[in-house]
């Protein structure tokens, strides 16, 4: 129809960096949400590209529900278009788009269903809608329904059933 984009028969390539209003120009993780949204895990905080510009947020030691921390270690979106993310030395962190607040996971000595690490490099869900975590000296954490807190799995030199280590990168 009049009006329509073109449809390119080659692939377009264009590329971002800190001028184009990235955060950093190193990016470790890329995902894509269902309303098209591209998010970008960087060095230096957390990026969405809409198509025409960058949102970034970042770590704010004053604002409590800002990102734990800026260097993006994992992006995951769930099956209800949830953005999760991990962070070097700063956890889970849950995206509450309709407030643009973070909501996080944390590691706490004194409290054994917290996260195990907070250095998160692995984010995913199982069929029954379950997150897992994957950290760094952490192992595997399954966070429990009604996000209540975590259950652990780690290495276990006696048991060959364990995990074969806990760093799950």
């Amino acid at each position: 129809p009049p009006g329509d984009a073109p449809l390119y028969t080659t692939p377009y390539f264009r590329s971002f960096g800190i001028a184009s209003g990235m955060p950093s120009s190193r990016v470790y993780k890329t995902v894509q949400d269902r309303d098209g949204y591209l998010w970008f895990g960087t060095q230096d905080g957390l990026a969405r590209y809409d198509g025409v510009a960058f949102k970034v947020w970042r770590h704010d030691p004053k604002n409590p529900a800002s990102l734990g921390g800026d260097v993006v270690s994992a992006l995951f979106v769930d099956r209800e278009n949830r953005l999760w993310c991990g962070a070097e030395e700063s956890g889970l962190n849950l995206l509450d788009t309709r407030r643009g607040a973070f909501v996080h996971y944390r590691h706490d000595e004194g409290d054994p269903a917290s996260l195990a690490s907070d250095d998160v490099w692995a984010i995913a869900q199982d069929g029954t809608g379950t997150i897992w975590v994957g950290s760094y000296a952490g192992g595997v954490d399954r966070l429990a329904p009604a996000a209540t807190g975590f259950v652990h799995f780690r290495h276990d030199p006696a048991s060959p059933r364990s995990l074969a280590s806990d760093n799950v990168i």
